[in-house]
């Protein structure tokens, strides 16, 4: 069965379609939502803050390649997060928040075969550092951000996990498919492509 959904804005307009709701998707729903836009961002995997419902099966042998278990948690413990991610997340005002459980790391430590160790600074500065959170902790933070209330002029938020992309139109349409085998379309005045699922 195929249905089309495509919500619109007060003024009539298409919402933006976000397809991954890894961390740059999300940080990308947070940027439209804050400039007034209704977003939909869907995901092939379940919502990762429901703890085990994160793995993603597929059926085995699947033709897209997808038979495999997909758990974030086992494929990257932790990432690095650098100025760049910080000035995103500052401009949202999210940074202190992030940074409060985030170890910073100076540098990476070389292992010479002889077995001397030297430290070689991530910058020439001692406050040029990158931080280490973990990647799972770090989504389910963005994802509760964007199930908060919306301020006065923000756009709305509709999460579609267990749906994945198959196909994006030239007049912004994306044909989605449900864990169930349900086929859907909704129609975005923009659409992107982030790191979702398999990230």
């Amino acid at each position: 069965k195929v249905g089309m959904t495509s919500p619109r804005t007060d003024d009539g307009q298409d919402p933006v379609v976000i397809v991954g709701a890894g961390l740059a998707g999300c940080l990308a729903a947070l940027f439209m939502r804050r400039r007034g836009k209704d977003v939909v961002i869907m995901d092939y995997r379940e919502d990762p803050r429901a703890g085990a419902a994160a793995a993603v099966h597929g059926g085995p042998g699947a033709k897209d390649g997808l038979g495999q278990l997909a758990n974030a948690s086992k494929r990257s413990i932790n990432l690095a997060l650098s100025a760049r991610g910080l000035r995103a997340l500052a401009k949202l005002g999210l940074d202190e928040e992030v940074l409060r459980d985030a170890v910073p790391m100076h540098g990476r430590m070389i292992h010479s075969p002889q077995g001397a160790t030297s430290l070689q600074p991530y910058g020439t500065r001692t406050d040029e550092v990158l931080y280490s959170v973990a990647r799972e902790k770090m989504n389910g933070f963005l994802l509760d951000r964007l199930g908060a209330e919306a301020r006065e002029g923000e756009g709305t938020v509709r999460a579609m996990f267990g749906h994945k992309c198959v196909r994006v139109a030239k007049d912004g349409t994306v044909a989605y498919e449900a864990r169930g085998g349900a086929r859907g379309e909704v129609r975005g005045q923009a659409v992107f492509g982030a790191d979702g699922a398999f990230s």
